[in-house]
């Protein structure tokens, strides 16, 4: 499903759901992509197209079968199985691009869709995209983002989020202080090397920079729910699709975003028909 046309955009961004995403619940999965895919036009160069789309040639894990070794989040069975078929979609999308022109291409893996979107990556090293941008990931099955053969990585993660958590896991010491997860490294440690959405904030900046967040959020519509007395720490969560948001300060004064998922629904799952309608 594509919002724009990919064969003659000047940048494309696919956008891969993870656990929990069924066929069922595509809707909802193509109105944060037809979101993005405004928002980019909103910031556009004149004359520049874009299109967003979204991704499921896969059999998503889900929360009530974490047991099932063959649908499991906690482990890799899923998208190893994926991968293949991502790889496959991105070789479709650059030979069905209009030859005479170049296109700039982002693969956004969101929760345990970034780990099959990390595998995918390794299998076309150098053709696979341009960027990768992981949200709330478990792991990549990368030890390193250079490994993933792409010019840049992006990554942000929201300090509850239970996916995310995933790539904090490891049995031994040494493996925690390494970085290291059950999928390579996490991809939010700074061993992994990918690049975070807010950076290079001098300190004199950063309660300036948390109040533009909050602003911005806002007036977005999404939902504020705590705020630190410096104002450099904010939760909240995104409308209409409940993410959870935010903005956390470190103990080295960096400023860190992060975005995660509404993967365990509090009242347990929706009714498939009620999501489709």
């Amino acid at each position: 499903m594509s919002f724009g046309n990919p064969d003659e955009a000047d940048n494309i961004v696919t956008y891969v759901p993870g656990t929990g995403s069924t066929l069922a619940g595509i809707p909802g999965d193509a109105k944060r992509a037809a979101v993005l895919w405004d928002r980019a036009n909103s910031t556009a160069q004149e004359g520049k197209q874009v299109a967003s789309m979204v991704w499921l040639g896969y059999e998503a894990p889900q929360w009530g079968a974490t047991l099932d070794p063959q649908h499991s989040v906690a482990l890799p069975i899923a998208a190893l199985r994926g991968a293949p078929e991502l790889a496959s979609f991105t070789d479709g999308l650059r030979a069905s691009h209009q030859p005479d022109s170049d296109v700039g291409s982002t693969m956004l893996g969101h929760s345990y869709g970034s780990l099959l979107t990390g595998v995918a990556a390794r299998l076309r090293p150098g053709h696979f995209a341009d960027q990768l941008i992981f949200i709330g990931s478990p792991g990549v099955e990368a030890l390193r983002a250079k490994d993933l053969h792409v010019k840049q990585a992006w990554v942000g993660e929201a300090p509850n989020d239970p996916v995310g958590d995933i790539g904090h896991v490891n049995p031994s010491l040494a493996g925690i202080v390494a970085g290291l997860g059950p999928f390579g490294s996490d991809p939010s440690s700074s061993q992994f090397g990918a690049k975070k959405f807010l950076r290079d904030i001098s300190k004199a900046k950063v309660s300036a920079v948390a109040g533009q967040v909050q602003a911005y959020w806002k007036r977005q519509g999404h939902l504020i729910q705590a705020v630190s007395k410096t104002g450099t720490s904010i939760s909240g969560r995104s409308r209409p699709d409940d993410f959870l948001l935010s903005l956390s300060l470190t103990g080295d004064d960096v400023l860190t975003l992060g975005a995660g998922s509404p993967c365990i629904w509090p009242s347990g799952t929706p009714d498939s028909t009620a999501q489709a309608s």
